[in-house]
């Protein structure tokens, strides 16, 4: 957890730096009751306005809004192959090993859904739900994915609309709703007549009309295949696929999708606090945050109601990679 760094206040400030502390609870804590923390020790304050008797320290965990995101995994014959001509890496074990730690590190901040593609039945078999985005159940992607092996054929047109199928039957998140397809190649199955990536385009351009969107991650074999590929990302409204080179490359790039779309809450109510915002020390990952009473970047906070709310970059700032991300906040309670 983060804790308050004496020396990083802004000047106007008027109360001395008390000691840093920690904790493992959501909960606002520290010394005291309510998550308030006597500490300032009589301290001098600045320019000889007196010493503050009851520092109050609190710090808190930032609250995530965690979005559905269903992975639409390619499971092809095709996955089986190295991911480079030669190599010794898998395509299939470098995605499970990626996805159960990304699932593993975002559980907290992100609902995760799998569907493995193709279906049970294999070759051009739709996939259908295999686990359902809900709290926390990031934490079954690896266990599961270690059960099975590359084999079929890859429908994906047909899998995007059993996805879309989920989403219209489903409670709508509030949060966001999106659709993570990654896979080596260009699609393969379609009925007699149809090209398999128009088929695949057309099914994603159904789900991004409903407002959810889909990014396409993929091992592109050739320019052909990373042509249909972007046709694919532009149909789902993210623009261009996401081409990985690596084991490592695919790591990266799939935290940084999921980190795209992790956000937490910029509001919070505290257990108590000063009667001027500017006699608030806010500090995000152990960096002081400016006052904005204009909201434009910094925080600001309503006495009358105790609300503390971040603004544009700060409010950025809470949308880590890192789970624990939170803040903590110093006030002078009492001054002799």
């Amino acid at each position: 957890m983060i804790a308050l760094l004496c020396g990083s206040f802004p000047a106007a400030v008027s109360f001395g730096c008390g000691p840093s502390f920690g904790t493992e609870s959501g909960e606002e804590e520290g010394d005291g009751e309510d998550g308030e923390g006597g500490g300032g020790g009589g301290q001098d304050l600045p320019g000889g306005g007196g010493s503050c008797i009851d520092e109050v320290q609190l710090e808190l965990e930032a609250i995530p809004l965690p979005p559905d995101l269903v992975v639409v995994l390619d499971r092809s014959s095709s996955m089986g192959q190295p991911v480079t001509p030669g190599g010794f890496d898998q395509k299939w074990n470098t995605i499970v090993e990626a996805l159960g730690d990304v699932a593993d590190m975002y559980q907290d901040r992100v609902e995760f859904g799998l569907m493995l593609v193709p279906g049970e039945e294999r070759e051009c078999d739709a996939g259908q739900m295999n686990i359902m985005p809900s709290p926390n159940s990031g934490k079954n992607f690896y266990q599961y994915l270690l059960d099975t092996t590359p084999g079929g054929a890859s429908p994906m047109a047909d899998s995007v609309d059993a996805a879309r199928s989920y989403f219209n039957n489903a409670p709508v998140n509030p949060y966001g709703r999106y659709v993570l397809l990654t896979t080596d190649g260009v699609p393969t199955c379609a009925p007699l007549g149809e090209d398999a990536v128009d088929y695949t385009v057309n099914a994603i351009a159904d789900l991004e009309n409903m407002g959810i969107k889909t990014f396409v991650l993929g091992y592109a074999t050739s320019a052909e295949d990373a042509d249909g590929l972007d046709e694919m990302a532009a149909a789902g409204g993210t623009g261009s696929h996401v081409p990985a080179t690596s084991a490592f490359d695919l790591l990266q790039k799939l935290e940084a999708i999921t980190s795209e779309l992790s956000q937490v809450k910029c509001e919070y109510t505290l257990s108590s606090g000063p009667n001027d915002p500017i006699d608030l020390v806010v500090n995000i990952g152990g960096q002081p945050v400016p006052y904005s009473p204009e909201h434009t970047n910094g925080y600001d906070y309503d006495p009358g109601s105790k609300k503390l709310t971040f603004h544009g970059e700060a409010c950025d700032a809470l949308r880590t990679s890192d789970a624990d991300a939170g803040f903590s906040i110093n006030f002078c309670n009492d001054v002799d």
